[in-house]
């Protein structure tokens, strides 16, 4: 930021830093700049407008110069030529802009201590001057006072590097303490801050009571525990997710839900993720996700890793409200594990955005084993039950078949009984009758033959009445056994018939398994809830559907619809 004279080359050379904006204004001059000496070189031979330029400036002309080109006379050359080219009244741009500049560095010859919120209009590339501003805001978010601020290129590293190593960058948003030189930009026209130093003990410092102010307010509002008490839905299917779309958060989580296999529906709200726009942004996000709350199980904000300042936006008290009161359970996901924002302490937190992934395909994993649990027990008291049943049937049909013997044998033996005794009484009625018969003979001596044969007769008739009796009780048993053999048939045909539908009732069951089901080629749809779809007027064109095959799910979206009534396509979405 000086310039001297080269008298080997008869020129002068104006050396700036890099990014000064007076730069412009010496190649105005005919300066020509020399890569070796990285200096502006202009010839010795300017006129008194140049020379009065340069002063304007703020450079001061070397003594070597004066010395060899005479500089009383040149002094009077200036003066005499500003005073004849200038007019009789008012000054030029450049004069007033360089006493003003001097007034700056006189009014204010030390550095000060500035705080405020860093703005910025564009991001400054690495190693270039990084150009930005420092606002300040009341209460309610006004902005009251505004300066530009500069931190030359050459500087920027060595002067940025503290907030880095206390896990800031400087970026939008970011509240600052700054110590600076005060100075006006001659070319700008505007009083200007060149940074040389940040605090970053007070930018962090800001961002605390930023978040405890926030809190605070909740707390006063009867918030904090709003969206914290929303129970966690059951099988949380159908997600809205507020994020930065194509960012490394949002690429995260949604990762982890692709690789889970389930058909997750996954409905997109891109906000800013910091800055000014992320309020707005944000808020508009929730409003859309309110007015639709019945299509969502679950809302998920995720924003990657980054600076505490590049996190402090979501210290925000109007982002805290619409989380507090979203209708729909609120699961947040903001930087990295050590990183803590104000929606942390109000929301369901997970640490990154892939633990939030993770987190929600856990929740529908253990859903989903417990349904298998409870169809495996549903199959199990089936099996059971119908086993319960065979045993009972071959129980009863044994019990009655025993009967059946039990009785035949018992019938059995009262017919033996029975015909054992009709033999006896008829034997000893015989053996009467003859011994009565003899009696008669022996006392009457006579009719000897014809008493002998009446005795004779009356023993084959005796013996004939034997013969029916032993024929009776052969047909009644023969009888008897034929009944038993009929009820140990039926008894086995019972028995046999029960075990045939026991057989059947399994069959239908294994065939009804879904996952029997799936092994023959079928598959199973399943809409964005994951209810089975049975009808084509279930879905609309461009649903998202979940097809279940027997050893793993695909996710498919839904371009024609064909009812079998008409086999004609109702709508069609190009892909």
């Amino acid at each position: 930021m000086t310039i001297r004279y080269q008298e080997a080359t008869r020129e002068l050379v104006v050396q700036l830093r890099f990014g000064d904006p007076r730069k412009d204004d010496v190649k105005a001059l005919g300066a020509r700049f020399n890569g070796d000496d990285k200096g502006w070189h202009l010839r010795e031979d300017i006129d008194a407008a140049k020379v009065a330029r340069l002063e304007a400036l703020g450079f001061e002309m070397p003594a070597e110069w004066r010395a060899a080109t005479g500089a009383g006379a040149v002094s009077a050359s200036i003066e005499d030529t500003v005073a004849f080219a200038q007019p009789a009244r008012g000054r030029s741009v450049s004069e007033l802009a360089g006493d003003l500049r001097q007034a700056f560095s006189k009014a204010m010859p030390e550095s000060v201590w500035v705080r405020g919120i860093a703005r910025f209009r564009f991001t400054a590339k690495p190693g270039a001057t990084v150009y930005f501003e420092i606002v300040e805001q009341d209460g309610g978010g006004t902005e009251i006072a505004r300066m530009s601020a500069v931190i030359w290129g050459s500087d920027a590293e060595k002067i940025v590097r503290p907030l880095r190593n206390a896990d800031l960058e400087l970026t939008d948003g970011l509240a600052v303490c700054v110590r600076a030189k005060v100075t006006y930009n001659t070319k700008q026209g505007r009083g200007e801050l060149t940074v040389q130093e940040f605090d970053p003990a007070a930018s962090l410092g800001e961002i605390a009571l930023q978040r405890d102010k926030v809190l605070r307010a909740l707390a006063a509002e009867g918030l904090t525990r709003m969206a914290l008490d929303r129970p966690l839905p059951l099988l949380p299917m159908r997600i809205a997710l507020v994020s930065s779309v194509g960012s490394d958060g949002y690429t995260d989580f949604r990762k982890q839900l692709t690789g889970s296999g389930y058909g997750f529906a996954v409905t997109d709200f891109d906000v800013r993720v910091q800055g000014d726009a992320l309020e707005s942004t944000v808020l508009a996000a929730f409003a859309q996700i309110v007015s639709q709350a019945d299509r969502f199980d679950l809302v998920v904000v995720t924003r990657g890793g980054g600076g505490k300042g590049d996190l402090a936006g979501w210290d925000n008290l109007a982002v805290g409200r619409a989380v507090a009161r979203c209708q729909v359970k609120v699961l947040v996901a903001i930087g990295h594990v050590n990183d803590a924002t104000a929606l942390d302490s109000i929301a369901t937190m997970q640490p990154t955005p892939t633990a939030a992934g993770r987190f929600v395909v856990e929740r529908v994993a253990e859903v989903d084993a417990r349904a298998a649990e409870a169809f495996s027990a549903i199959v199990d008291t089936v099996f059971d039950a119908l086993a319960q049943a065979e045993s009972d049937v071959s129980g009863h049909a044994i019990s009655v078949a025993r009967s059946a013997e039990e009785l035949l044998v018992d019938a059995e033996e009262r017919l033996t009984t029975g015909a054992s005794n009709i033999a006896v009484r008829v034997s000893g009625l015989v053996r009467l009758a003859s011994e009565r018969l003899l009696r008669f003979e022996r006392a009457l001596g006579r009719a000897p033959s014809r008493l002998r044969t009446a005795a004779s007769e009356l023993e084959r008739a005796g013996q004939s009445v034997a013969r029916g009796a032993e024929r009776l009780i052969d047909q009644r048993r023969s009888r008897q056994l034929r009944a038993g053999d009929g009820l140990g048939r039926a008894a086995r045909s019972a028995v046999q018939r029960a075990e045939q539908r026991l057989k059947m009732t399994e069959v239908t069951v294994r065939m009804a398994d879904p996952a029997t089901i799936l092994r023959r080629g079928f598959a199973l749809l399943r809409d964005q809830a994951g209810a089975v779809l049975t009808s084509t007027h279930q879905v609309l064109p461009g649903a998202a559907l979940t097809v279940e095959l027997r050893d793993g799910r695909l996710t498919s979206r839904v371009e024609t619809i064909e009812h079998s009534n008409s086999h004609k396509p109702i709508a069609e979405t190009k892909p």
